[in-house]
């Protein structure tokens, strides 16, 4: 799966990701969400579900969407 292969080949390393399917960062360590360019919010994915903020409203119409 192309997200095991992205894990072992940046381990331990600095790694910038662009993502619209929100699925592509959920192991992330931290997510900056953008907003009409600008930073809406940032912190771990499950912080920034709990928060229910713009990356849990994302989350929440792309599982809708399927």
């Amino acid at each position: 799966m192309m997200n095991d292969s992205l894990k072992n080949e940046t381990k331990n390393k600095t790694v910038l990701i662009i993502a619209h399917r929100m699925h592509t960062v959920a192991n992330a360590h931290k997510v900056v969400v953008l907003k009409e360019g600008c930073v809406a919010e940032q912190g771990h994915p499950a912080e920034l579900m709990k928060q229910g903020g713009e990356f849990a409203r994302m989350v929440e119409r792309q599982s809708k969407a399927g």
